[in-house]
């Protein structure tokens, strides 16, 4: 439960930690204002991804687009070229997408009300938030995976995630009213990151465990409080290395379904839950999407297959040039070290 005296105390050690021990981040302001640009773009990189991976990303992308204005005027493929790696291509997609509305409809000013934000292509409730309350200093309930950990702990809350989400909000809801709720936010979520870890939190380490209930309680290990999660079924496709005597590749764009739409790939059979391959390959490549598992069985031949179309021959050192997925970098990787 939140006692008034439980959420002064929180929010006075959290304030007082990201003041003397803020994480330095390249999207983050230090005595100056907000860049909204900065705060979405690294809010949408960090979606399933870890600050780490994120960081270099980010760099590069405000160093090829300082503003939104520039990323505005990008093609897909360049961003898709940029983006190859960090997965989850449908984030690419709307950036783009945002960008070029934040340009046409708002003067390439982000817009600070939740209702606009909302409407904007790839923002949903929790990256609204995170802008409003980040970038504008507006007192919003943000809710990501660091700030579950800390605060289901803090105030051993019971409920199952994801499906007691919003009753977590409604629960947590007053602690970002506080003068700068963006610098709280970020605190919790530094908190989350370095000390209230998911799997082995170190709670001597932690400012708030005075009024902990889970550490008082000597049970940190079962918060939050999580859903099982259903097993990821596997499937299986051959896919065709076609390389010419020229050492050129055969490659296409995928034209068809949501899944890598608009990235670069080599010709391959459908992906179905099936171990009856089509043909069979010596070289196999394993890669995991969200929802399930993928071995794809390399074949390498020099011959265009029939139901194959919409593609073309590439000198094998300009890969390197297109925007493939990381499956398909694995499968790039995967011949370079077999031939």
């Amino acid at each position: 439960m939140m006692t008034p005296e439980k959420r002064l105390f929180f929010q006075k050690q959290l304030l007082q930690l990201y003041n003397q021990y803020q994480r330095a981040l390249p999207w983050r302001a230090v005595d100056v204002k907000p860049n909204p640009y900065y705060v979405w773009l690294s809010e949408i990189m960090l979606q399933q991804t870890t600050v780490v991976t994120v960081i270099p990303y980010f760099n590069r992308f405000i160093k090829k687009w300082p503003t939104i204005t520039h990323l505005a005027h990008a093609t897909q493929d360049e961003v898709f070229h940029l983006w190859q790696g960090l997965g989850y291509y449908q984030r690419a997609r709307n950036l783009l997408k945002c960008a070029q509305v934040i340009e046409s409809t708002y003067q390439s000013v982000f817009p600070e009300d939740l209702s606009s934000l909302l409407s904007l292509p790839g923002i949903g409730p929790y990256t609204a938030a995170a802008i409003r309350t980040i970038a504008f200093n507006q007192p919003e309930t943000v809710v990501d995976g660091n700030i579950e950990s800390v605060l289901s702990r803090y105030l051993c809350f019971d409920g199952v995630f994801p499906k007691a989400k919003k009753q977590f909000s409604g629960e947590i809801s007053e602690i970002f009213q506080v003068a700068k709720p963006g610098d709280l936010a970020q605190s919790i979520m530094d908190l989350g990151s370095m000390i209230c870890k998911p799997t082995s939190p170190s709670c001597t380490d932690c400012p708030i465990q005075q009024k902990c209930c889970a550490f008082a309680s000597k049970n940190t290990q079962n918060y939050p409080k999580k859903a099982p999660k259903t097993p990821k079924p596997t499937r299986y496709s051959s896919l065709f290395w076609i390389e010419n005597n020229k050492s050129q590749v055969y490659i296409r764009k995928r034209t068809e379904g949501r899944l890598l739409l608009g990235l670069m790939e080599f010709p391959s059979t459908p992906w179905l839950e099936s171990n009856q391959s089509p043909a069979d390959g010596d070289i196999k490549v394993m890669h995991t999407f969200t929802h399930f598992h993928l071995i794809l069985e390399i074949i390498k031949t020099d011959a265009v297959p029939v139901w194959t179309q919409g593609g073309f021959w590439c000198d094998k050192n300009d890969l390197e040039n297109y925007a493939f997925p990381t499956v398909m970098r694995k499968v790039i990787r995967k011949i370079s070290d077999q031939y």
